[in-house]
């Protein structure tokens, strides 16, 4: 698709094999109070035609993309089912279905939705590209927009739920970050001048519950070249709540060793920041704390009175109401919900 200037409200979207939503090349395009579901749940043998190619919920892609906006939208029961080419045969396909991914876009928000059971990859997958002119050369992303940069990545106020990969025991997170930097290992040494080779700024991580993470809630990508020298600009990560990390030495943001040339892993409770070209902050998440929602098992992800996520947040401009419609009362909330006193609001079922 490449359709601009629309708004897809109120449908529930299902059963398909592919895809829920392709939003294409478009262009301030919103996606928001629906119900994506049951994508892509087929068992697909090692011999798949095209088993390495990702299935998701909603997705954007293409140079020129921009100005996306996914809210108030639950996704679940995304991706491919345990069985059909696991990663013993040598293959890795469990890591590339995706509630939503937005590749090559500018101008991206992804606020007040709800995911849950989406376990072939990661629950939100963020990749750019290196921009070229006409001979190959890199261009710089300095400028305000220049096509195949990724810019502007806003995700707020989301409620995550569940393990990706729990039978594999692989843990993607439910963000994976990707840059795809030529396909190439990345410099032992970082260039005085990354102009060239910058492809991402602007990342916004803040205010979102994540509950049963696995062992990294967020971590960057190993499916690509990736290499977080060659990306410039703001990365801040703040005020998110993480529930029950497992595994060994969890973290809250994983660095994948094998192309990941300095190693920087941000513990829990820690406040990172300013570590190369990156402006980079960590700061303000609670760790280990119980979000307590309503019922999980029920997929009512509501707060309950005794939350720690109420008023726990920041505000930001243009965010005046939660995943209900509901109003922002004083201070936001953690997640998707915002409490509103004796009054509790009911979830979507599906």
């Amino acid at each position: 698709g490449g359709c601009s200037y629309i708004i897809v409200e109120g449908f529930d979207i299902r059963n398909m094999r592919y895809t829920g939503t392709d939003e294409g090349t478009g262009k301030f395009v919103t996606l928001k109070k629906n119900i994506i579901h049951d994508i892509a749940r087929v068992l697909l043998p090692c011999n798949t035609p095209a088993v390495n190619y990702g299935r998701t919920g909603s997705g954007s892609h293409g140079v020129g993309t921009r100005d996306i906006t996914w809210e108030q939208n639950i996704y679940h029961d995304i991706g491919r089912l345990w069985g059909g080419c696991p990663p013993d045969k040598g293959n890795s396909d469990y890591a590339l279905d995706h509630g939503i991914y937005p590749d090559v876009t500018y101008n991206v928000n992804i606020i007040n939705n709800v995911f849950y059971n989406i376990t072939a990859g990661a629950i939100l997958a963020l990749t750019g590209r290196q921009p070229k002119d006409a001979n190959g050369n890199s261009i710089s992303c300095l400028n305000l927009y220049v096509e195949g940069c990724v810019r502007n990545i806003n995700v707020l106020n989301n409620t995550f739920h569940g393990n990706s990969y729990p039978q594999s025991g692989y843990t993607a997170g439910h963000i994976g970050f990707g840059w795809d930097v030529g396909n190439q290992d990345p410099p032992l040494t970082l260039p005085d001048d990354l102009s060239s080779t910058m492809s991402t700024m602007g990342i916004l991580v803040m205010n979102n519950i994540f509950i049963d993470p696995g062992r990294h809630p967020m971590r960057n990508s190993h499916q690509q070249a990736t290499d977080f020298s060659n990306t410039y600009g703001d990365f801040y990560i703040w005020n998110n709540m993480l529930y029950n990390l497992t595994g060994d030495q969890p973290t809250l943001f994983q660095f994948d060793p094998d192309y990941y040339t300095t190693a920087v892993d941000c513990a829990p409770g820690l406040k990172c920041s300013g570590r190369g070209p990156i402006n980079w902050e960590v700061d303000g998440n609670i760790i280990g704390q119980d979000p307590k929602v309503i019922d999980i098992a029920s997929r009512n992800f509501s707060l309950q009175s005794s939350s720690s996520a109420i008023n726990a947040g920041l505000a930001y401009n243009g965010r005046t109401y939660d995943f209900k419609g509901n109003p922002i009362i004083g201070t936001p909330d953690l997640g998707a919900y915002e409490y509103q006193g004796s009054v509790i609001t009911t979830d979507i079922t599906p």
